[in-house]
């Protein structure tokens, strides 16, 4: 789906339907494709829609809409990234041109966010009472490799059970989660203790 919309609506289509068990959606998606592209676009298209339904707040009067130059122009840089790496891979080995593709480096993703229209630091606080920084959540489905996609929430509590989720299951890369807690910084690492 190319609308960030019609997955939330799937998502609550299933309690209508129901359903009374808490519903979990993983996005399958393949690396170094338009999957890829898609998910960004999304993460877009989520932050546009914040932006044109804060309608008179401070957030709104902050930022200006995405426009469509700047979509298309975001959608085809990363599909010439992906082209660029794919034919960077294939002419460094070409007898393994049906194998798949090895993970994207860390350092690209984490500076491949794709952030339009960023937010100043406004503060929210969480269902617990935690407060932390809109502009300092980390944008996980950015940054991952894109096998699964999750999307992390503004608490603690979350990050705790997505690192769970993210140790537990060898297929999902795994990626820092940075929170900006009102009094003191702290990050969850949860890249892989073998890298280091």
């Amino acid at each position: 789906w190319f609308n960030p919309c019609v997955h939330d609506q799937a998502q609550d289509r299933c309690h209508r339907i129901g359903q009374e068990r808490e519903v979990r959606v993983v996005y399958n998606d393949v690396s170094m494709t338009v999957d890829e592209v898609m998910a960004n676009i999304n993460s877009l298209k989520s932050t546009n829609a914040s932006v044109i339904l804060a309608d008179g707040s401070m957030l709104g009067s902050q930022q200006k809409a995405l426009g469509y130059n700047e979509l298309s122009g975001v959608i085809g840089k990363k599909m010439h990234q992906i082209r660029e790496e794919r034919y960077k891979h294939l002419a460094e080995s070409p007898e393994n041109m049906n194998l798949p593709l090895p993970p994207r480096n860390k350092e690209i993703l984490l500076n491949e966010t794709g952030k339009v229209n960023s937010p100043k630091k406004d503060s929210v606080v969480s269902d617990q009472g935690s407060s932390c920084s809109l502009s300092s959540i980390f944008d996980i489905t950015s940054a991952m490799h894109f096998p699964n996609r999750i999307f992390a929430e503004s608490d603690a509590s979350l990050a705790q059970n997505t690192q769970k989720l993210l140790t537990s299951n060898e297929t999902i890369q795994k990626v820092p989660i940075i929170y900006d807690i009102e009094d003191s910084k702290s990050v969850i690492d949860i890249l892989d203790s073998d890298s280091d």
